[in-house]
Order: C-alpha cells, then structure tokens, then sequence
C-alpha cells in the first residue's frame, strides 16, 4: 500500500462522535507530515493541535506544555526531523523528573544519554552499552 491509500483509509475511517469534530483538523496534519518536511513547523503544528486535548486529559498539562515546548526549541536547532529523531537524548527534562520524587542518597538516579549529548559533561561512572572495541569511530568524531 503507498502512502496515499494509508491516508485514503484513514480519511474513510469513522471516528468516536467525540472526536469527530476534530478528525479532519488530524487528518490534514497527518497528511501534511507524510508529504514532506517542514521541519521544524510540522512539530509546531502537532502541538497547537494536541494541547486542547492535553488540557482535557492531564492534570499537569501546564508542565506537560511547557516540556513540549522545550522539545520544540530543540528541535529548532536540527535540520531535519530525521536528524532530530537520531540524535535525541534520554536524558529526561527536570520538570517532569521531578514526578520521581527527590533522591534518597546523591547517586541515587541514573542518567541515559547519547554520547553526541554527553560531550562536555563529566560523570563518576560512565557505561557505554553494546560497544565492541575499534567500533565506535572516534577519529569521525
């Protein structure tokens, strides 16, 4: 199936009447992230669509907003979604971390990140998964 009949079959879908009202408004944002980049608009895009939805479904919207936002002016710094999307870290933003609650001792937490993102950081304890000596290519770097 190309990409047009996945869309063709959504845009026959019937929806919940709840959300029927809004179907057409997800459909033209879908179609339009399938057709090309407009990197980073179309991620503009998505959440103007979804904060309405955010605001009815979580109590914490507002932190939920404003991490979003913050995803959004990261992304503004990457050419393209795909490079976005490759080089996003785990590290995850402090205000939603803070759902964790606080430590119970300092080294009580654990950070994941890519090493594109951990350049310039320094650390006690560093694991590098799944690394074969000669296989990562440092002299690229």
């Amino acid at each position: 199936a190309t990409s047009l009949d996945e869309t063709l079959g959504l845009a026959r879908f019937r929806p919940p009447q709840r959300a029927a009202q809004d179907w057409p408004v997800f459909l033209d944002i879908y179609s339009g992230l399938r057709a090309g980049p407009k990197w980073p608009a179309d991620l503009k895009r998505v959440r103007l669509w979804y904060e309405p939805h955010m605001e009815r479904i979580h109590e914490d919207a507002i932190t939920r907003r404003a991490d979003l936002l913050q995803l959004e002016q990261i992304a503004s710094g990457y050419p393209s979604r795909e490079r976005f999307l490759t080089e996003l870290t785990l590290d995850p933003p402090d205000a939603t971390s803070d759902e964790a609650g606080p430590p119970h001792r300092d080294e009580d937490y654990l950070i994941l990140s890519t090493i594109h993102s951990a350049k310039g950081q320094e650390w006690k304890n560093v694991f590098v998964l799944n690394t074969v000596d000669g296989c990562i290519p440092i002299d690229l770097g």
